[in-house]
Parts: C-alpha cells; structure tokens; sequence
C-alpha cells in the first residue's frame, strides 16, 4: 500500500551443497510467495472485514484510496487467507498460550455451539479465566460420537482444564464425561432455568398462544386503531392531550388503551421462559377492557362501546381463562425458583447477559434446597417433573470455589455460574455477519465460514496479541515469517471442508427420481 503496484522480478537461489533453495529475505517480508498483494494489504482488508465489519464494497473503496485495485472477489479470498494466516498462528503459539494458561492456575473451559437452520454446528471452546477461544470446529450435529474428537484435540494442546460449564445438550455432556471423567461439570443457571421453564410452562403458553391467534384479536384491534388515527387526523400529533379537544377525548383515550395493550416495555429481554409476551398481552387486554367498561358506564361514549365489542370474545372465552390461571400460578412459581438461583430476577436489567447475582454458592444452594422442599410433596405433576430435573443436575448446579497455586500462592478461583461469554460471543459474531452480509439469516455466513475465523476475538486481548506476534511487531510481519508450503497445505485443507455442490448439480439432486436421471446421464455419456 506505500508503493502502489510494482514487478518483482526475483532470482531464487540455489546451494548445491545442502540442496537448498534462497528466496529474497525482502520481498518475502512484503508479499507472500507467488502473492499478488502483500501482506498489508492482507492484513488490512482481514481487520476491516473481521474488526471494523465492513462490506467488500466499502473495503474496495478504503484500498483504492490507497493505491489498491482490487476485485471484490479477490477481497473475500483475501478475508479467507487472512483467517487461514491467523489459524496458523494461533496453532503455532498453542505452546506459550498453554503456559501462560498454567501461569493463571489453569483454564475453565465453557463450551458452547451455534448454528442457524441446517447449517453445520460451529462448536468453540473458550477459557474463562484468561478470556481466550481456544478451538474451534465445525460439525454437522451435536451428537456425542462428533464433539468427543474436538474435546480430545482441547486436551491433547491445553492439558486437562480446572472445570468445565456449558449447557445442557445431551451430546455435549455424554462427550465432557467420556473424555474429561472426573473433571468438575457445572451446567449453566441460565440454561437450566431456562429448560426448567420450558417443561413447565411451554405447552400452557403455545395454547394460549394458538387461541389468541385463533381469535384474530390483534389485527381487530391494530385495524380499529387506524379507523381512530384517520378520525383524529392532525390531532394525532397530540394524542396525549386528551384534554385539548373534548369532541375527540374518547377516541384519543381509545386509541391510547390499544397502544397500552401492545406494549412490550415491561419486558426484560431474556426471552421465553423468563417474558411471556403473549401471556403480557393476554393479561394487558384484560386491564384494558375492565378499564375501558369503567368509562363507558361511567361517560358512555362510541369509541368505547368499540373496543368492548372487540374484546367480549377474549373475555367471554372460558379456555382461556383457564389456561391463563395455570400460567399464573405456575409463573409465580418458576420465578420463586429464579429468586432462589438469583438469576434473571424480574426487576434484572442485564438482559441476556445477566450472569446471576455473585452470592456464595452455598447461600443459593440452601434456598434452592428449601424450594425442593416445598414442592416435592406437590400433586402437580409440571412440579414433580420440575423437582426430577432439579435433583437431577444438582451436584452439576453448585460448586466451591477451586484452589490454586499461582506464584506459589493458594488463590481461590470461582467458575462463572453461566455460559454468557460463549453466549455473548456468539451473538457478536452472528451481528458481524449480518453487518457483513446484510441478511437476517446467517445460514449461509456461518456455512462457508472457516472456523478459525473465531480466533479474530482474540485480537481485542492484548495479552494474546502479545504472544501471537512471537517478537514481531506486527501482523504482517508475523504472517511473513509462516513458510509459504506450511501455508499453502493449510489454506487448501482449511478450504476443502468449506466446497460448494455446484448450483447445476443441486438442482439436479433435488428433481424427482435424481437417482435414475444420474444414472440414466451416466449410461447416456458411456454410449
């Protein structure tokens, strides 16, 4: 980029006493064998891709102001080699990060996967303590029999780890017991809750989500609140001030109830089970419409009589009433269990980086304990199935804290009580490739993804950056020092998990009878 484009003519070297072969030391630090960009431009469009999120378009822009003519093609090739130089690295600095690991009193591994639709799993593995990703690996399920070569890749590099949290996935705890027997196993509170909170109140919540969809109410009540937003008109800039125009006050204070019906503020951002938007929506309707009756007995008024109109169905229909009393007791009952694990409490801002009150553990395992206790006698049996699951994973749930030797000293180590690093980082890289890509979905992102590209994370830790540049002073140079066969090998290995079936023969695969017509084009071409 400080030169703009040049040829290199280069004379190779050739000792026929060792039968070794010299390049230029020079050109070898500027631009990778048989490169036609160098390893700025390299490592440029790497950190604008993976570090800033910027599109190919934008990285275009960024490198002809520099000088740069590049295809937006060759700029995603770019990104691709940029992941394959840093993997290499990272590899190659396994050592001194399994060191420094052993320096800190050792590692918690939190293992979590991700996927979208039926794209591959990308399984990674991180340290808690010194916030570094360690491996990562792409599989096509998260059976047992796949992730147990993965874990035993983690241990053959990094030793055994302190601990081990991750979620609840069968596969993933039949693997952490088959390889790391004996090894502390804790489940993540927000994930047992969470499943906790499903068996309990999921098949309640689609039934009354099913009804309220059945009932059509919400597009009753959105198509009322436009018929009252063309009647105000103007006045639809003060809608508060119901006062201003007595005339329109009823259809202001209409339209206002429907807007207090929708409304999801009151929602903390975990998710089912912790918000039950529809079961929010189902109780806001009928304070609403106990409300509003207040009104029209009181005052009368067209609007109202409306809105009681549309409403009579929700409130007259018996099966609702039904379901929504099981959800309410039984969600008084799930945040008891959330109170006693101090955990996305109600009142809770974190949203789903809520990492749970740090209490001592023994405090919130006698409150979970005195919660059996009040329930395992219930005839309930969504309460007796609760119960099962607690005992269940509870050796699993609660650990002291573990000690350690560090700089001779015995140091008290406590292992995060969640997986919400993994959680969060998984989040940041599926925002990275919507930035990226600009879809919803990252389906296709996360299918052509090296798995190294996790490894980018790691850059943000300048302790980690510190000793993947081995002495160097910076990426480049350090990209310059991988012999470029090593590379070479790598790329094309790193490359070969990620081929596409060609769009001709996809379509093919999926016509009717594809078996026959395959076939039948082979004996065609053998004639």
């Amino acid at each position: 980029m400080n030169t703009g484009p040049f040829i290199a003519h280069e004379t190779l070297l050739h000792c026929p006493h060792h039968g070794e072969t010299h390049r230029s030391e020079d050109l070898q630090l500027l631009v990778p064998f048989k490169g036609t960009y160098g390893y700025d431009v390299l490592v440029y469009v790497g950190k604008a891709m993976y570090l800033r999120t910027m599109n190919d378009q934008s990285i275009k822009k960024g490198l002809k102001l520099k000088g740069v003519k590049i295809s937006e093609s060759e700029i995603r090739y770019l990104g691709q080699k940029f992941i394959a130089y840093l993997t290499i690295c990272h590899q190659q600095s396994q050592l001194k990060l399994r060191l420094k690991m052993a320096l800190n009193g050792g590692y918690i591994l939190h293992i979590d996967g991700t996927c979208e639709g039926d794209s591959p799993h990308l399984f990674t593995g991180m340290d808690e303590i010194s916030g570094i990703i360690l491996s990562s690996v792409k599989i096509n399920s998260e059976k047992k029999e796949k992730i147990i070569p993965f874990l035993k890749d983690i241990q053959v590099k990094y030793g055994t780890p302190l601990a081990i949290v991750s979620d609840m996935g069968k596969g993933l705890i039949g693997a952490v017991e088959e390889v790391f027997p004996g090894v502390l196993f804790l489940i993540c509170h927000f994930h047992f809750l969470r499943d906790i909170g499903k068996d309990l109140l999921d098949d309640k919540y689609r039934d009354l989500r099913n009804r309220l969809t059945k009932s059509k109410i919400r597009v009753a009540l959105k198509n009322k609140a436009k018929d009252f937003e063309k009647k105000l008109g103007k006045e639809m800039k003060e809608l508060s001030k119901i006062d201003a125009n007595p005339e329109l006050a009823s259809i202001k204070t209409a339209l206002l109830f429907i807007h207090c019906m929708f409304d999801t503020s009151s929602l903390s951002g975990y998710g089912f089970p912790f918000d039950m938007k529809h079961f929010l929506f189902y109780n806001q309707l009928i304070a609403g419409y106990e409300k509003i009756k207040l009104l029209y007995n009181t005052k009368g008024g067209k609007p109202f009589y409306q809105l009681i109109k549309i409403l009579d169905r929700i409130i007259n229909d018996k099966d609702l009433k039904q379901t929504a009393s099981f959800l309410e007791k039984n969600e008084a009952v799930f945040n008891e269990l959330r109170q006693a694990l101090r955990i996305t409490l109600k009142d809770g801002k974190q949203g789903l980086n809520d990492a749970g009150e740090n209490c001592a553990m023994k405090s919130i395992s006698d409150k979970v304990d005195e919660f059996i206790k009040k329930y395992k006698l219930s005839e309930n049996e969504y309460h007796q199935k609760m119960i099962e699951q607690i005992q269940k994973y509870y050796e699993k749930l609660f650990a002291d804290p573990i000690k350690v030797m560090i700089a001779g000293k015995e140091v008290l180590i406590q292992p995060q009580r969640t997986n919400n690093i993994m959680e969060q980082f998984f989040r940041y890289l599926k925002r990275l490739l919507r930035k990226k890509s600009g879809n919803i979905s990252v389906k296709r992102s996360l299918s052509a993804m090296l798995p190294g590209t996790v490894l980018v994370k790691n850059l943000d830790n300048e302790e980690y950056l510190e000793l993947l540049l081995d002495g160097t002073s910076s990426l480049e140079e350090r990209f310059s020092q991988i012999d470029s066969r090593l590379f070479l090998r790598e790329f094309s290995e790193m490359r070969s998990h990620n081929r596409k079936i060609p769009a001709d023969a996809k379509k093919l695969i999926k016509e009717e009878r594809a078996l026959d017509k395959i076939g039948e084009l082979f004996l065609a071409s053998a004639i």
